[in-house]
């Protein structure tokens, strides 16, 4: 029975760019009516300042008596991890502006990283 059955071919959409683009507004609009009728609230994360980030650095190491925050260790250690990254690429804002503050604080960056790439030849 099922043998005999012809499988349709569906033509590619005939429509527009524009066409389109109209139709994914309506239903993201759709989308954000239904999750403002549902209580949803819309909130933008507002990321700590540099010098927020710095105290926070200050406590860990208090805490810890040492700057090599992990990655895994919340807000603070994905924010040393790109501070890493910002060193090595040398950034420019980070490293005429930002750098300075963290050697005043003992800091050094280049043991961090080198640190970083020790561990990973071991492996």
């Amino acid at each position: 029975e099922w043998e005999n059955e012809r499988v349709k071919h569906i033509e590619p959409s005939t429509r527009s760019k524009a066409q389109n683009r109209r139709r994914y507004l309506l239903r993201t609009r759709y989308r954000i009516q239904r999750l403002n009728t549902l209580g949803f609230v819309w909130a933008i994360k507002k990321q700590p300042k540099f010098e927020d980030r710095l105290v926070q650095l200050q406590a860990y190491i208090d805490e810890f008596g040492h700057y090599n925050v992990p990655r895994e260790y919340g807000d603070l250690g994905e924010w040393f991890h790109k501070v890493k990254g910002k060193f090595v690429f040398q950034t420019k804002l980070f490293m005429e502006k930002q750098y300075p503050k963290l050697l005043e604080m003992g800091v050094d960056m280049s043991v961090a990283v080198e640190g970083r790439r020790r561990r990973r030849r071991k492996k």
